[in-house]
C-alpha cells in the first residue's frame, strides 16, 4: 500500500484504511493501479477526490456509487471544505498513466505537493511553474520508486523504440506485449503507430478503453501480430508453452519493466525469447534529481517505503530523502519556522525525512551498516512478539477437578470479575482457572510498548 495521511493534517491521499476513518476528513485518489486503491470496495460510503478518468475508471472497477466520486479538473485549484476544515487543492498531471495526478495542498500555514507515482518530462516543469509561484512547498511526498543511481532507465520514447525495433526483427512471429491493469494505453498506442498495425486485447480491456476514450488503435479478440495481455500472463514458460506446438505460429513475448534494470535483456530457450525492455512510468534517478531541484521543497518524505524488497528497487537507500538535502530550501526565514523533533534530528531508522537545514555529509550510512541494523531491529521485533504470545496474563488459580469447587464457581467469575478460562494439564490431573484481567493486559501492552521504546 503506498498511501499516507499528511503530517498535521485530516487529509488521505491513497490510503483508505477503516482504521484511519474516525479523525480523516477528506479522501484523495492520484491513480487506479492496486498498490494506491488498497481497502476500497463497493460499501465505501465517503467522498474521494480524484480526476475525471480516475472517477470513471474508479466506479467501473469497484463500483462505488456516484454520490461519493467527485471528479476534479486538472490544472485547476479547487476549494474544498468538511466542516471547520477548509483547503485548497490543486491538481497537476502526473504523466503516470491516464487519469494519474499530483495534488497541491494549501492551508492557512502549510504548502504540501504530493506527488504519486509520476515521471517527470520536458512538459511537467511548464505544468508546475504556475503552482510554484506561492510560498514554498514545506513537504513533498516523493514518488521514490526508482531513487537510487543504478535506476538509470531511459525515457519511455527511447524505450518504445526498442520494443518497434524487436517487433522489425521478427516481422514473422506473433508478438504478445505484457501491460497492466490500466498505464500502458499510451505506449500501446505510440507501438501502433510506430508499426501501422491494430493491437489485439480482451474485450474486458476494450471496456476500459471506452471509459478512457482511447479504441482507435485496438482490435478486441482477433487474431492479430501484436497483441497485449496482462503482465502476470506473459513470463518463459508460457512462451515456451505457445511455441510447443509444431505447426504454432512462432510466438515472442515483450515485457516492459525497468524493475530487472536500465538495459534491455533477453531470455532465451529453444521455444522463444522473453524480452525485457526497460520501459516504465516512473521517474529515473536523474529525473527524480532534477524533479526535487525545481520544487526546492523544505522537507522531504518518501511515498514507497525502503525497508523490503527487491535489491536496486527497494533497498534502504531508495527511502532516504536526506540525499536530497542539497536541493532544498535553504531560506533563513523558511528554516526559522518552529521545529518538530522529526524536523530537528531526522532519524533514518523512524521517518526518513529530510530537512533542508541538514549538512550532505551527516547522514550516508554504509550500505551494510544499515542493511545489519535493519536486520538486527527485525530480531528484536520477532523476540517481542513471540513473549508476548507466551506471556501467562492475570491470576492462575491451581485446583483438582474431584472437588469441583472453583469450577462450581466459575459462573460467579464470569459474572464479577470478567472472562475465566479453564486449561486442562495433559501431563497431571490438575485443572488451570485462569483469570484474564482487562486492566492488568492493558498494564502488561504497556510494559511491553515501553520495551520496545527503549530499543529504539
Amino acid at each position: 500500500m503506498n498511501g499516507h495521511i499528511l503530517e498535521d493534517l485530516p487529509i488521505a491521499v491513497d490510503r483508505f484504511l477503516q482504521k484511519d476513518l474516525h479523525w480523516v476528513k477528506l479522501h484523495f485518489l492520484t491513480h487506479m493501479h492496486t498498490d494506491h486503491t488498497c481497502g476500497l470496495s463497493s460499501s465505501w460510503k465517503r467522498p474521494i477526490y480524484c480526476t475525471h478518468i480516475t472517477s470513471k475508471l474508479l466506479k467501473h472497477k469497484f463500483n462505488i456509487s456516484p454520490t461519493f466520486i467527485k471528479a476534479l479538473e486538472e490544472n485547476e485549484t479547487h476549494f474544498i471544505e468538511n466542516g471547520h476544515f477548509s483547503v485548497t487543492v490543486s491538481v497537476i498531471p502526473a504523466n503516470h498513466c491516464m487519469g494519474s495526478c499530483m495534488f497541491l495542498f494549501q492551508t492557512d500555514n502549510k504548502q504540501i505537493l504530493y506527488t504519486g507515482d509520476f515521471r517527470f518530462d520536458e512538459e511537467l516543469p511548464q505544468s508546475l511553474e504556475i503552482f510554484l509561484k506561492g510560498p514554498p512547498i514545506d513537504t513533498l511526498y516523493l514518488d521514490n520508486t526508482y531513487c537510487e543511481p543504478v535506476c538509470s532507465h531511459p525515457s519511455r520514447e527511447e524505450a518504445i523504440e526498442m520494443m518497434a525495433n524487436i517487433c522489425k526483427e521478427h516481422s514473422e512471429s506473433r508478438i504478445m506485449i505484457g501491460v497492466s491493469w490500466v498505464g500502458h494505453e499510451e505506449m500501446l498506442i505510440k507501438l501502433s503507430e510506430k508499426l501501422n498495425d491494430f493491437i489485439s486485447v480482451d474485450e474486458s480491456v476494450i471496456k476500459r478503453l471506452e471509459i478512457m476514450e482511447i479504441t482507435d488503435h485496438f482490435q478486441s479478440n482477433i487474431s492479430a501480430r501484436l497483441n497485449a495481455l496482462p503482465n502476470h500472463l506473459l513470463t518463459c514458460e508460457y512462451v515456451k508453452a505457445w511455441n510447443k506446438d509444431l505447426y504454432a505460429i512462432p510466438t515472442i513475448g515483450i515485457k516492459p519493466t525497468a524493475m530487472y534494470g536500465s538495459e534491455m535483456r533477453i531470455a532465451h530457450n529453444s521455444n522463444g525469447s522473453l524480452y525485457m525492455v526497460p520501459y516504465s512510468n516512473h521517474c529515473n534517478y536523474q529525473e527524480i534529481c532534477d524533479f526535487v531541484k525545481l520544487v526546492c521543497p523544505v522537507n522531504i518524505r518518501p511515498i514507497v517505503s525502503g525497508r523490503h524488497g527487491r535489491a536496486g528497487m527497494e533497498s534502504f537507500f531508495r527511502a532516504d530523502m536526506r540525499q536530497f538535502s542539497r536541493y532544498l530550501n535553504r531560506d533563513s526565514s523558511v528554516l526559522s519556522k518552529p521545529k518538530t523533533p522529526a524536523d530537528a534530528a531526522p532519524v533514518f531508522e523512524v521517518d526518513n525525512i529530510c530537512s533542508a537545514d541538514i549538512s550532505d555529509d551527516d547522514y550516508y550510512l554504509n550500505n551494510d551498516k544499515r542493511s545489519k541494523m535493519a536486520q538486527n531491529r527485525r530480531k528484536q521485533l520477532k523476540r517481542i512478539n513471540r513473549n508476548k504470545m507466551n506471556l501467562k496474563r492475570g491470576v492462575v488459580f491451581h485446583e483438582s477437578p474431584e472437588d469441583g469447587g472453583l469450577l462450581k464457581n466459575q459462573k460467579n467469575f464470569n459474572d464479577n470479575i470478567g472472562k475465566v478460562t479453564v486449561c486442562r494439564d495433559k501431563t497431571s490431573d490438575n485443572c488451570e482457572l485462569r483469570f484474564i484481567s482487562t486492566e492488568r493486559q492493558r498494564e502488561v501492552e504497556n510494559e511491553i510498548l515501553h520495551n520496545i521504546d527503549k530499543l529504539f
